[in-house]
């Protein structure tokens, strides 16, 4: 796939306009987006995954692909309960972050019946070869670690499942020392059954915030060359706790179910530094300018 190309000198035209919903709206602070260039070494990009990242569908979500593959040996009545688990803190999450009690319990309730049904990592493996990610992400992805960009990518969903999505772009983390995952890790034994999962990687709503100041501590890049890219419907909540230098980008697609409302976008405009309703190939566009300006 081609990326399409912007001007710099039209950037912030095409970045301010809202045509057909397809472009980043940026309500404030415009001068984050008028940058001549940033040298790529100096630069990091912090993702969201899930309904950031990937795509819509039955599995565009970790924890949704995870449930899948637990139902091929988990009992119909903890299928539903996890399936209902999931959506109750996921409509928490629209409203305000979950408190750490709140995300530890889920998941640790949520990862237990994994482990009490034996979770199988090959099915697993057949529901993560179903998720997909925005082409344009991967490529950005892609782009930002071949040019020596930071990229950490945060989630409260699973590492397991990001690690091998990427894999499938053609995007090996371990052959990327400036690529770092936080999300929680599953754990397998040589039989490829669940025995558990590391309890310390769960990322919890404080330490959700893009890990912005230390980030930038471990690379040493400046709080002004570090973007955050989040889902305008569940990050909105955290955005307080991001650091004030770092900017703030939204991606929430118009497919969603959630519709954005006036209130919700004039939320979005007191806070947020960008907005895109539609297309991720801007967001692309945007960071590859920004770079070879």
């Amino acid at each position: 796939m081609k990326v399409k190309r912007v001007k710099l000198d039209e950037l912030h035209s095409v970045l301010t306009s809202n045509v057909n919903c397809e472009h980043l709206i940026i309500p404030k602070d415009t001068e984050k987006f008028s940058r001549e260039k940033i040298f790529s070494e100096e630069l990091a990009v912090i993702f969201d995954w899930d309904d950031t990242l990937t795509k819509p569908g039955i599995n565009n979500n970790s924890w949704q692909i995870a449930n899948n593959a637990f139902s091929k040996t988990g009992e119909r009545k903890d299928i539903l309960l996890l399936d209902k688990m999931s959506k109750k803190y996921h409509e928490i999450e629209k409203q305000r972050p979950l408190t750490r009690k709140e995300m530890k319990e889920w998941q640790r309730l949520n990862m237990q019946m994994y482990v009490d049904y034996e979770l199988n990592l090959n099915c697993l493996e057949k529901e993560i070869q179903k998720s997909r990610i925005y082409l344009s992400g991967a490529i950005l992805i892609l782009y930002l670690l071949e040019n020596y960009s930071k990229v950490c990518i945060i989630s409260s969903g699973i590492k397991n499942i990001i690690d091998s999505t990427l894999n499938y772009y053609g995007i090996n983390s371990k052959e990327y020392g400036n690529l770092q995952i936080n999300a929680t890790e599953l754990i397998f034994n040589n039989k490829g059954i669940i025995t558990g999962w590391e309890d310390n990687s769960i990322v919890t709503a404080e330490k959700k915030p893009w890990l912005v100041h230390g980030f930038a501590r471990i690379w040493d890049i400046p709080h002004e060359n570090i973007f955050v890219v989040g889902d305008g419907n569940t990050d909105l909540n955290m955005l307080d706790l991001v650091s004030k230098e770092a900017t703030m980008i939204f991606f929430c697609p118009s497919h969603k179910k959630e519709s954005l409302t006036k209130e919700r976008f004039n939320l979005i405009s007191s806070k947020a530094h960008g907005f895109v309703k539609e297309n991720f190939s801007v967001i692309t566009n945007f960071f590859i300018e920004t770079i070879e300006a």
